[in-house]
């Protein structure tokens, strides 16, 4: 029979289906965040993973700027870069991680975004890119313990990086020009990362065109990283409009589910905190002042593979978790019957 005959081929890609996705479930992992950041305070953040999961150096942290305090929410969109702080894109010492109980922590000893500014938090390692888990829009408390650390309020602003709009719809077409690039990253707070196919450069300048297939009403902010090390750029917070997908279909538009998981954790060691520098900067090459330390007595939040209960967005996450089990049993029974 013919069924008999490709049943072995078609259990296998069954088989590869599911194996895929649960390679990808298992090389995730959890980061902890700090309850709150101030300006030029420190700053920890901690990660950690089970013996089900792969982790490993190097490890990658980023903190992006979303909006300032001037937009009438964390989540409001469409306001640009300008005000906002640089973007911290630093690689993290192997020294920080503990292979022997799969755990590490990283301390910024002045943290260089503004009261007020909301940011978003992402970490990835030598797994893969947001295998820690993409944060959701977290705010720097009103306090601040001084301003030295803080960089050039016009910065991000005068790094090349233009967007042809800052309300794109569903299906658009967005131009993102940029100078010499290695890379732009985009991040759904909460949510997922991904990365955008570069353009081609002509001169100094570098042209890349990206139709939208981010679902209407998603939130997303896109980090540039130039050529020449250290020049990065945040877009700042964009919601996707509503638009026309005629004959594209919006089956496989992204949502903001199938991130992070994302619960709310208590810490309570307690250690003593290092000092905080205060060297001020205006260049988008300078790395904030840092190193690894335990995290003071403080809330936490925990961003990353954590299997624990948790918000809507965990429950987004196991949404679709469910979604994608059920394709796969209507797989088998298609192929089987």
């Amino acid at each position: 029979m013919v069924l008999t005959h490709n049943l072995p081929y078609k259990l296998f890609f069954i088989f590869g289906l599911v194996s895929n996705y649960y390679v990808d479930q298992a090389r995730a992992f959890a980061t902890t965040l700090p309850s709150s950041a101030t300006q030029c305070g420190s700053y920890t953040v901690t990660w950690s993973a089970t013996e089900s999961q792969s982790i490993g150096p190097p490890f990658k942290l980023s903190i992006i700027p979303v909006n300032g305090p001037q937009a009438s929410s964390a989540d409001a969109g469409g306001l640009g870069p300008a005000g906002l702080s640089l973007p911290i894109v630093t690689t993290i010492p192997d020294t920080a991680f503990n292979a022997a109980t799969m755990s590490g922590s990283f301390k910024i000893d002045a943290f260089p975004l503004r009261s007020g500014e909301r940011f978003i938090v992402v970490m990835d390692d030598g797994f893969g890119l947001g295998t820690g888990g993409v944060s959701s829009i977290q705010t720097v408390s009103s306090t601040a313990q001084g301003s030295g650390c803080l960089p050039d309020q016009n910065a991000n602003s005068n790094v090349p990086f233009t967007l042809s709009t800052l309300t794109p719809t569903t299906c658009q077409a967005l131009t993102i020009t940029s100078g010499p690039v290695k890379a732009i990253r985009g991040f759904i707070p909460g949510g997922k990362p991904f990365s955008l196919d570069v353009g081609t450069a002509g001169g100094t300048s570098v042209t890349t065109e990206w139709t939208i297939d981010v679902a209407a009403s998603t939130s997303f902010v896109l980090l540039y990283e130039g050529s020449t090390a250290g020049v990065l750029a945040s877009s700042g917070l964009i919601t996707v409009g509503s638009g026309s997908c005629s004959g594209n279909g919006t089956g496989s538009l992204s949502t903001t589910s199938g991130g992070s998981a994302i619960v709310a954790s208590a810490s309570s060691s307690n250690t003593s905190s290092r000092s905080s520098s205060s060297s001020s900067s205006s260049s988008a090459s300078q790395s904030p002042s840092s190193g690894s330390s335990t995290s003071s007595t403080s809330a936490s939040t925990t961003v990353g593979n954590t299997g624990g209960s948790g918000n809507g967005a965990l429950q987004s996450f196991m949404s679709l978790q469910s979604s994608f089990i059920t394709g796969i049993l209507v797989a088998v029974v298609a192929f089987l019957g």
